[in-house]
């Protein structure tokens, strides 16, 4: 409910139609959460994590404006 809540002030206030985000391939919570609210996977990158000191597979994210909407209530 927190990350909805931030989104839809995001697209609110902000003059953007998309946001972009992500998370290491291997946090499939965080992806979930992503999913939940809207978010379509947008291809993968390689991302240097600096705790683990290497870089990791990172998958992209995007919420557009139009389907941010059509998903709410």
């Amino acid at each position: 409910e927190t990350v909805q809540a931030c989104v839809a002030h995001l697209f609110e206030t902000g003059p953007g139609d998309a946001i972009y985000s992500g998370a290491f391939t291997e946090n499939s919570a965080s992806l979930a959460v992503q999913q939940k609210i809207g978010f379509q996977p947008a291809g993968e990158t390689q991302l240097y994590s600096n705790p683990r000191g290497a870089e990791l597979p990172h998958t992209n994210t995007i919420l557009t404006k139009a389907r941010f909407r059509a998903s709410r209530p």
